[in-house]
């Protein structure tokens, strides 16, 4: 993996995943902005590269709807395939050994303004 800057300012810090569908990288911009580049580029198999455009289109409009909301990711940048979302700070849950006393009390009332 390079870690030159692409056209667009973006330097590849690491991949998160790589799938049948594409790949997630974390990245830094020229101007210090940190985020994640989802590219939809598919595989070999027949069709991928198509789903995965149609995923990643619903994800950039779903980020434009959800725009303002604290605690979701903003847009940053996107392009013909690939979108870079701002990045959140955080541990996955799956790998948290325990939860704040308050976590569901704040994740319902994100849910109630996401709806």
């Amino acid at each position: 993996m390079s870690a030159a800057v692409n056209e667009d300012g973006w330097r590849v810090l690491a991949e998160l995943k790589r799938d049948a569908l594409g790949r997630v990288e974390r990245v830094v911009h020229a101007d210090g902005r940190h985020g994640v580049r989802r590219i939809a580029c598919g595989n070999r198999w027949p069709g991928t590269r198509w789903v995965a455009r149609r995923l990643l289109q619903r994800e950039r409009r779903a980020l434009v709807a959800l725009a303002g909301i604290a605690h979701v990711p903003s847009l940053l940048a996107h392009g013909p395939g690939w979108l870079v979302r701002s990045w959140v700070d955080g541990v996955p849950l799956h790998r948290v050994q325990s939860l704040p006393r308050d976590y569901f009390t704040h994740l319902e009332a994100l849910v109630q303004q996401l709806h």
